[in-house]
Parts: structure tokens; sequence; C-alpha cells
């Protein structure tokens, strides 16, 4: 599981993604954990372009990984 939160995000806390995260490490599942420090819920719509580029290329990434 790829889980990308943001830092500023007040309506999923940034704790709640490291709380699965680590869950998911436990359990020896595949996952990785990518933040975004300054970014806010709408990540994908109203974030830094940068930074939505950057989301972007990390989940292509992980369906060329993990979906071929």
């Amino acid at each position: 599981m790829l889980i990308i939160p943001s830092g500023n995000n007040f309506r999923c806390q940034i704790e709640q993604g490291k709380q699965l995260y680590m869950g998911l490490k436990k359990l020896g599942r595949t996952t990785e954990f990518i933040r975004f420090p300054d970014e806010f819920h709408g990540l994908s719509r109203t974030g830094q372009p940068k930074h939505r580029i950057e989301r972007l290329q990390h989940i292509l990434r992980w369906f060329d990984r993990y979906l071929k």
C-alpha cells in the first residue's frame, strides 16, 4: 500500500497514516510512506504544482512496480 499523507491535513491527521504504515509493516506487507509536510487535504487538486507532479510520479512508479 502506498500511503501519501499531507502534513497540514486537518481532516486526516498524519498520525493516522503513520499508524497504518506501522501496522502494515508489522504484518510484513509491502508498504511505502511518502509525506508532503506543507500540504493540505486537497494536495491532488490545490497543492503546489511541484508537489502535485511529485505525488503523481510516486503513484505511477508504484503502479509500474506492483501492477504489471
